[in-house]
């Protein structure tokens, strides 16, 4: 291949390779339910008591007033990681069924 084509010089060096890439398809979205009880649960995680300086409350802190959709999947599983932990402080209404990080490995170790 010619080096035009990894300097980004031609424009046409996409053309050569066949075209674009292909744009990976987005996410799917939460439903409205899934989005609500979301949103509940980080209102429920901000009010809980944590280490002073922890993670936890820096990651809380930066998701405050995001919207549920717009969290990726690693900050969704790190919200059910903190749902678990500090699930004698929320609402049992809002607990997780079971601790997601054991959910976790079963589903991989039970294949």
């Amino acid at each position: 291949m010619s080096e035009a084509v990894f300097s980004g010089a031609s424009s046409d060096a996409w053309a050569e390779l066949g075209g674009l890439p292909p744009i990976p398809p987005a996410p799917p979205l939460l439903t409205a339910e899934e989005a609500l009880w979301l949103a509940m649960l980080l209102q429920a995680l901000n009010r809980v008591v944590t280490e002073p300086g922890s993670g936890d409350r820096a990651f809380l802190r930066d998701l405050r007033g995001k919207h549920p959709d717009c969290l990726t999947e690693r900050q969704r599983a790190h919200v059910m990681r903190l749902a678990w932990r500090y699930r004698h402080q929320i609402k049992p209404a809002l607990r997780p069924g079971r601790d997601p990080d054991q959910e976790a490995k079963c589903s991989r170790n039970c294949m």
